[in-house]
């Protein structure tokens, strides 16, 4: 657990996503509607998405 856990909001860009993986070497990140967690995002899901361009 972390008291200051990252987190990024629906309004988010695909790249806040990589950013925020790729700097904290995470594989998961919450994703927020104001206070209420609406889902995660994954590193596989991030290169899904880029495989698709």
């Amino acid at each position: 657990m972390n008291r200051d856990p990252v987190w990024l909001l629906v309004s988010g860009s695909i790249r806040d996503v990589a950013r925020l993986l790729g700097c904290h070497r995470f594989h998961a990140l919450p994703i927020a509607d104001c206070d209420k967690l609406v889902g995660i995002v994954t590193s596989t899901d991030l290169l899904h998405f880029l495989s698709e361009l």
